[in-house]
């Protein structure tokens, strides 16, 4: 029974350091990867949260490790995983930071635009940010949380509020363009309501 328990400890603590592993990775620091790979996240916290559970199961019970009390197995885990996680962010928050590169949002270095620390295809000369530290243009593009808004002309966009959007050709709502309409159609927008030639849309969508 005690070498059975001591390779489920082994197993456990190898979780632990796979966890922290990944929180090195820019995925398990706040990378926009996790908003199209939400699953990797979960996978990291389960990584890390598994070592958690077998270790209060080990203080429970009372049980030893190779002899060692349960209660230093679980310190030396949690400080592992601890370590890891720490130096991973640091690293990577500092390497940014050092080299002028903001972590969380838009920045230009040396002629060259970042969004969370990755580089985007964008003209730095014409780079300007709209709204939130999330929706930016260049001459050419918009780029909504640093991904390009497809067909959107950067050098006419515009925010009319929180909820619609337009450049020289569509209007948009929440960054989707809305079919039919253009821009010189459009004559109230209050809120989530908008009104062009004679339509109204809620939300988004034509009123009946």
């Amino acid at each position: 029974m005690g070498l059975l328990l001591d390779l489920f400890t082994i197993f456990f603590v190898g979780m632990a350091i796979m966890g922290a592993i990944f929180s090195l990775s820019p995925l398990g620091s706040g990378a926009e990867g996790l908003v199209e790979n939400p699953q990797l996240l979960w996978i990291g916290v389960a990584c890390a949260s598994v070592p958690l559970i077998a270790g209060v199961v080990y203080l429970l019970k009372d049980w030893r490790f190779f002899g060692m009390p349960a209660k230093y197995v679980f310190i030396t885990v949690a400080l592992i995983s601890l370590g890891l996680h720490t130096m991973g962010n640091t690293w990577r928050l500092s390497t940014l930071v050092l080299r002028g590169i903001e972590p969380f949002d838009y920045s230009i270095v040396k002629g060259a635009v970042y969004y969370h620390g990755e580089v985007l295809p964008a003209d730095a000369a014409s780079f300007k940010v709209l709204l939130f530290n999330h929706i930016a243009v260049d001459r050419d593009h918009v780029y909504v949380k640093g991904s390009i808004l497809p067909g959107a002309k950067g050098s006419s966009f515009k925010i009319l509020n929180r909820f619609y959007q337009s450049d020289e050709s569509r209007v948009y709502y929440d960054y989707v363009p809305l079919e039919g309409l253009k821009p010189s159609d459009v004559t109230r927008v209050e809120y989530e309501t908008l009104e062009a030639g004679g339509r109204i849309y809620k939300n988004g969508k034509l009123n009946p």
